[in-house]
């Protein structure tokens, strides 16, 4: 008899030939099943909520002594395990590339994925790390695979049959619809935030018009009264550049209160990356952080808003130089694959958590005691404005990277 036909009962009908009619049952009572599901998730305040909930579900619904739910991570594009059930240790993230991501895009559905661990090294690596029999994914036509779960076999060494594989799909819908519900309202949270940070930060015009007056004072004195050379031309470079970005930063404030919008190439201008990325480390004091520039060979132009792109690189790397306490290296590259343009840049630094790591470009979430976490989140728009993509890999004690890649215009020939 095949393991996953449903469960067959027989009922005994008397009449007309005295015939024995076959009924197909149902594992589970799915009415009570909806019921539960609904208590479960109705008390969840946020998408962390919901993924324990899932991994408690799962765990009370089945017998599997391993259990795992990943989720893809926008800052770095790989899916991080974020829940377990008798895991030992956390195995690394996959790709997008990765065997297992192809074989859910293909899928679907939940299926059984240890059949073929021992034809793909990758796979075999998972499931030994996971236990995984099973793998269901949470995807939607609109998102994508936002994550999936796995599930070990069950500790009595039953197979999971057809009515187990359909209330894993049902309840990995709902699952992934509570999440997209969730994101929506954090999206639209963000924007009505980041709307009153618009508004309300036209009040500090008059403010930072007095601090850049103030800054250039400091540069004038300095010029005039300065006693060592070497401070005098560190002190003079950093001040006067960061008067300058004030500066800017009023003249950006104030013409998005003019509808910026309408406006958004004015500032366009063809620019050597290499250059860009030189002129910014000369406007850095590196207090103690090693910062070497490898310079990529044929580097083709680009159509770039100099002023933000500049920012963007300060904020990274000045993220970087605070991470390492002023100990360590930075290492910055560029290269052309003949499509993109890609600005590398890797510090020794203590890396970072995952738990942080799935938050890391969204405003106002900062792990810095004074910080408005919106530095990240201004990088990524400031990249994107540009055409451009930013992501992040970083592993706990291993250190961070930071991938930015702007595409170029190849003509046609």
């Amino acid at each position: 008899m095949d393991e996953n036909l449903p469960v067959k009962t027989e009922l005994s009908v008397t009449g007309w030939n005295a015939m024995t009619i076959p009924f197909f049952g149902t594992k589970y009572d799915y009415r009570q099943k909806w019921l539960e599901i609904t208590e479960v998730f109705s008390a969840c305040q946020d998408i962390q909520e919901i993924y324990d909930r899932y991994l408690e579900w799962l765990s009370r619904t089945f017998g599997a002594p391993r259990i795992t739910i990943w989720k893809r991570f926008n800052a770095d594009g790989r899916f991080h395990q974020i829940r377990t059930v008798n895991s030992e240790d956390q195995p690394p993230p996959i790709a997008g590339t990765h065997s297992l991501v192809q074989r859910i895009l293909a899928n679907k559905g939940p299926f059984r994925i240890d059949e073929d661990c021992n034809e793909d090294d990758g796979l075999k690596e998972l499931c030994q790390n996971t236990q995984a029999h099973i793998c269901v994914p949470l995807i939607t036509t609109q998102e994508g695979l936002l994550g999936f779960c796995t599930l070990s076999k069950e500790l009595d060494d039953q197979a999971y049959d057809h009515d187990d594989f359909d209330l894993l799909r049902v309840i990995a819908h709902h699952v992934t619809m509570l999440i997209l519900q969730f994101q929506l309202v954090e999206e639209w949270s963000t924007r009505a935030k980041w709307e009153a940070v618009h508004k309300f930060s036209g009040f500090y015009l008059h403010d930072l018009k007095n601090l850049a007056s103030s800054l250039s004072m400091v540069v004038q004195n300095a010029e005039q009264y300065g006693h060592d050379p070497d401070f005098q031309a560190s002190a003079m470079r950093t001040v006067r550049n960061t008067s300058q970005r004030i500066i800017d930063l009023m003249a950006k404030l104030a013409d998005e209160f003019k509808d910026f919008d309408t406006d958004r190439e004015r500032n366009v201008q063809t620019l050597d990356m290499n250059v860009l990325i030189k002129e910014t480390l000369e406007a850095l004091n590196e207090e103690g952080c090693k910062t070497i520039f490898h310079s990529g060979e044929a580097i083709p132009s680009l159509q770039l808003k100099p002023e933000p792109i500049k920012q963007v690189l300060l904020n990274v790397i000045l993220n970087a130089q605070q991470a390492m306490n002023g100990k360590g290296t930075i290492d910055i590259t560029t290269t052309y694959d003949g499509h993109r343009v890609c600005v590398e840049i890797v510090d020794t630094g203590p890396g970072i958590p995952t738990a942080r790591l799935d938050y890391l470009f969204q405003p106002f979430k900062s792990s810095k005691k004074n910080g408005l976490g919106v530095g990240l989140f201004q990088c990524k728009q400031m990249v994107e404005d540009n055409q451009g993509q930013i992501h992040l890999e970083s592993r706990e004690g291993h250190g961070t990277k930071v991938i930015i890649t702007f595409p170029v215009e190849v003509p046609d020939k």
